[in-house]
């Protein structure tokens, strides 16, 4: 009898295996594998450093080099510093359960597909350390689980989209080193979950919009090496977490406003290379 009950047992065990394989290279949808095929074909991957499995037989797409899967759909594509050169194929935009897509770190050329904007499961896009041209799609701000958004050191041009204020899980927003112009939208106000903004060196014109006070939470708050003129917001002084506020090298007028000396946490003030006018304030001691 125990001789029959280790068979059953290396039976289960057996079964048990061959599903575990099953799953593991489950069949993702046709248009989900044509879209990995389209990102491959796109950004020259018989060149990239690394396509370990990539158009692979169908049923393998989940154990090509760095693609993860959940629940038999594409989860992750992550193959930032990868040598991918080309294009962002609009065909991504059907990955729709898609939560990470890392892009970053290579030579991609080209605008930001607006197609990424269907990408509402998306909680990171990293897109920055390229060569990419065009504006923001302001369809990116239906990405309203959007973590984390890096278009830093590309080559963006235009205005910072006001949709991207609808982005209220936001805690990332990275879009310094680029050529954007036009205001700071005050929608930015409404990412209140926001921690780190970084918007330097562009070309941003126009005031700083006192709605960024809003932003309690924010530690970094970078937006020197632009054109923004008028003074400082006084409502910058309810940033009382903020480690870092850097405004130098812009064209700001008027004083320094006392406020200033509420953010008891500040390591880092700079404000030169503006034509900033009056005393020092004393509350800049605290």
């Amino acid at each position: 009898m125990k001789t029959i009950s280790k068979l059953h047992i290396y039976a289960s065990l057996f079964l048990l295996l061959i599903s575990l394989a099953g799953a593991s290279h489950a069949q993702i949808p046709q248009p989900e594998r044509d879209a990995l095929i389209a990102l491959y074909n796109s950004t020259g991957g018989a060149n990239w450093t690394d396509n370990t499995g990539w158009l692979g037989a169908v049923g393998t797409e989940c154990d090509w080099y760095r693609v993860r899967c959940f629940s038999g759909f594409v989860s992750q594509i992550l193959l930032s510093n990868n040598s991918l050169t080309g294009s962002i194929p609009s065909e991504l935009g059907n990955l729709t359960n898609l939560k990470l897509l890392y892009l970053s770190e290579n030579s991609l050329t080209g605008s930001i597909p607006s197609e990424l904007g269907d990408l509402t499961n998306l909680r990171e896009l990293l897109l920055g350390n390229n060569s990419l041209t065009g504006s923001i799609p302001s369809e990116l701000g239906n990405l309203t689980n959007l973590v984390r958004l890096q278009l830093n050191d590309n080559s963006l041009s235009g205005s910072i989209p006001p949709e991207l204020g609808n982005l209220t899980n936001l805690q990332y927003l990275f879009l310094y080193n680029n050529s954007l112009s036009g205001s700071i939208p005050s929608e930015l106000g409404k990412l209140k979950n926001l921690r780190d903004l970084l918007l330097a060196n562009n070309s941003l014109s126009g005031s700083i919009p006192p709605e960024l006070g809003n932003l309690e939470y924010l530690i970094f708050l970078f937006l020197q090496d632009n054109s923004l003129t008028g003074s400082i917001p006084s409502e910058l002084g309810n940033l009382t977490d903020l480690h870092g506020l850097m405004l130098n090298d812009n064209s700001l007028s008027g004083s320094i406003p006392s406020e200033l000396g509420n953010m008891t946490n500040l390591l880092s003030l700079f404000l030169s290379n503006n034509s900033l006018s009056g005393s020092i304030p004393s509350e800049l001691g605290n």
